[in-house]
């Protein structure tokens, strides 16, 4: 027997020819923080199944660029400012082959990365922050300067300390951080 999701978001989805339900989640961020604009040079990190990417795509038009980053191969889009990288963000060659799609830093940094989950709390948290750290550590060559978002909840203290602020919170973009930096609530 098979487990059929039957909520309103997954239906939705379906009927807008999205991947994935979480495309909605993307642009509810989207439009409360404008986080994607026309033109924008984008990466999408843990980009399987694509929900996001299709949000992106729609979000840059035909002159922005985006880059879909997973160790999953992702079935191809039909766009021809989309480019497909398989590989493990702990990996310097994957950052490379984003950079050289790319042709300079992105404007955003989109992130929903999982580790695989072994069920043991203590190594999937271990995965989880090893994750977040290649990527942290990576950031400053491929986000263009000056870039930042608002904290967003679900990334271990442990793992931005020491990184610039507004750095390792879950989505990077081009959203400015206020003077007293809020917690998004409700955004994992």
């Amino acid at each position: 027997m098979t487990y059929r999701r039957k909520d309103a978001y997954y239906r939705r989805a379906r009927a807008a020819g999205y991947r994935a339900r979480s495309a909605y989640k993307l642009s509810q961020l989207d439009s409360r923080f404008r986080l994607l604009r026309r033109g924008d040079l984008v990466v999408d990190l843990g980009a399987w199944p694509g929900g996001w990417l299709q949000v992106a795509l729609e979000a840059v038009g035909p002159h922005g660029r985006v880059v879909g980053v997973d160790l999953v191969a992702i079935d191809p889009l039909p766009s021809p400012n989309l480019r497909l990288v398989g590989g493990d963000v702990r990996d310097t060659s994957t950052w490379r082959a984003v950079l050289e799609h790319l042709g300079r830093p992105a404007d955003v940094v989109l992130s929903d990365l999982a580790p695989k989950l072994s069920g043991i709390r203590e190594t999937d948290e271990a995965r989880s922050s090893e994750l977040v750290t290649a990527v942290l550590e990576m950031l400053p060559t491929v986000l263009r300067v000056g870039r930042a978002a608002p904290p967003l909840r679900g990334v271990p203290n442990h793992a931005t300390r020491g990184h610039p602020e507004g750095i390792g919170r879950g989505v990077w973009g081009r959203t400015r951080l206020p003077r007293s930096p809020r917690v998004v609530k409700g955004v994992r």
